[in-house]
C-alpha cells in the first residue's frame, strides 16, 4: 500500500509539472518578457533603481523570481551573486550544490544551486546572476520543494532561456521596412564542457502476466500466458559535451526548442522511470543541447531543418540512447541551416 500511495504521489507531482510546461504564457514587462505557468500570480515592485517581478504558484512553494537593477556594480555576474550567497549561508539546513560559471542566452552568468528550509519544507533553488549588454545587473530565481524539483526542471529551464531584456539589441531597418539583422543583432552562444557521470541502473524483473481467454468472432483464444523476464543490470556510460560556440540571430535562436516531454511520441519503448533518474542525476546537464549530436545543421528529407534537440534516454530493454537533432513538426519554419537553442 505505502508503495503504491508513493507512486500515485509521484505520478501527481510529475502530472503537475507537465501541465504547467504546457501551459507557459508569456509576461512582458516593462524591462523584460519571459514565459510563466498561466496559471501563476505576478507581483511586481520598483524602488531606487531596483526592480522585482515574483512569480508564483498557487500555493506559493514554486517561485520565479527576476530581480533587476538599473545598473549593476560590476559586469562580472558573481560580484552580483556573492552578497545573496553570504547572506543565506547562515540560514537553516542551507547546503552548497553548485556554483559555476554559466551561459545565459548568450550572457556570461553565474549559476548557483543550493537548498535551503523555509518554514517547514525544504526547497532546492537556482539563482542565476548576469550582466545584459547596456549594464543592468539581472537575477532569475526559480524554485520548488527538493522534493520532486526534477520534475520542474525542464519548465524552469525553459523559463530561463525564454528571458529577454527590453531593448537590449538593436535591429537596423531598412529599404521597404523588412528588418535586417545587424551584428548588435547575434549573439555568440557558448555551451560546456559539461560531463553526466555514468550511472548504474540495476536489474528489473518484469513478472509474468496472464492474457484471459477471448472470444470474438465465433471465436475462442485460449488464455495465453508471457513468461516472466529479467533486464540484466546495465551501467549508462558517462557522456561529456564538449564546449562549442555558435554565432546567431536571436530569431534562430527562438525557433529551436530542446525536446523536455512526449518521448514515448518518438519512442514507443521509451522507459520513463529510468529515464527520469537518468536526467534527475545529470541535473541541468541533460538540458544542454550539444551541438556536436547527429544531426545537428542538418535538414531532414523533407528540407526542413533538424532545429530539436533530443535528450539521451533510456529504453525499456536497458538501451541507452544518444542525444540527437531531429526536426520539430510544429515550427513552421522555411528551411535553414543554422539552428540552435
Amino acid at each position: 500500500m505505502r508503495a503504491r500511495r508513493a507512486r500515485l504521489i509521484v505520478a501527481k507531482k510529475r502530472a503537475d509539472a507537465d501541465a504547467a510546461l504546457k501551459s507557459l504564457r508569456t509576461y512582458s514587462g516593462a524591462r523584460f518578457a519571459l514565459d510563466y505557468p498561466s496559471s501563476w500570480s505576478v507581483r511586481t515592485s520598483a524602488s531606487a533603481g531596483y526592480h522585482d517581478t515574483t512569480i508564483k504558484s498557487p500555493d506559493g512553494l514554486r517561485l520565479i523570481r527576476v530581480d533587476l537593477s538599473d545598473r549593476a556594480p560590476s559586469t562580472d555576474p558573481q560580484v552580483l551573486a556573492v552578497p545573496v550567497r553570504r547572506s543565506l549561508e547562515t540560514q537553516r539546513r542551507y547546503r552548497l550544490i553548485s556554483w559555476a560559471r554559466a551561459n545565459l542566452n548568450g550572457h556570461d552568468a553565474l549559476r548557483w544551486e543550493f537548498v535551503v528550509s523555509e518554514g517547514d519544507v525544504l526547497l532546492r533553488k537556482i539563482d542565476t546572476f548576469f550582466v545584459s549588454n547596456r549594464g543592468a545587473g539581472v537575477a532569475i530565481l526559480v524554485q520548488a520543494p527538493a522534493s520532486g524539483f526534477q520534475f520542474w526542471a525542464p519548465m524552469f529551464a525553459k523559463v530561463r532561456r525564454s528571458l529577454m531584456i527590453t531593448n537590449d539589441d538593436r535591429a537596423d531597418v531598412q529599404g521597404s521596412g523588412a528588418p535586417t539583422i545587424s551584428r548588435s543583432t547575434t549573439s555568440t552562444y557558448c555551451y560546456g564542457p559539461y560531463t553526466i557521470a555514468a550511472i548504474a541502473i540495476p536489474a528489473t524483473t518484469i513478472p509474468a502476466t496472464t492474457i484471459p481467454a477471448v472470444s470474438a468472432g465465433g471465436s475462442t483464444y485460449p488464455p495465453t500466458t508471457l513468461p516472466a523476464s529479467v533486464l540484466p543490470a546495465t551501467t549508462l556510460p558517462a557522456t561529456t559535451i564538449p564546449r562549442s560556440c555558435v554565432t546567431l540571430a536571436a530569431s534562430e535562436v527562438a525557433a529551436t526548442t530542446v525536446r523536455v516531454s512526449g518521448y514515448t511520441a518518438i519512442d514507443p519503448a521509451f522507459d520513463t522511470a529510468a529515464t527520469d533518474a537518468y536526467w534527475s542525476s545529470a541535473g541541468d546537464a541533460a538540458l544542454v543541447p550539444n551541438f556536436s549530436a547527429p544531426g545537428f545543421g542538418e535538414l531532414n528529407g523533407a528540407g526542413f531543418p533538424k532545429n530539436q534537440y533530443v535528450r539521451p534516454y533510456v529504453r525499456r530493454d536497458g538501451t541507452f540512447v544518444s542525444g540527437y537533432w531531429r526536426n520539430s513538426p510544429s515550427d513552421g519554419l522555411p528551411t535553414c541551416k543554422i539552428i540552435s537553442c
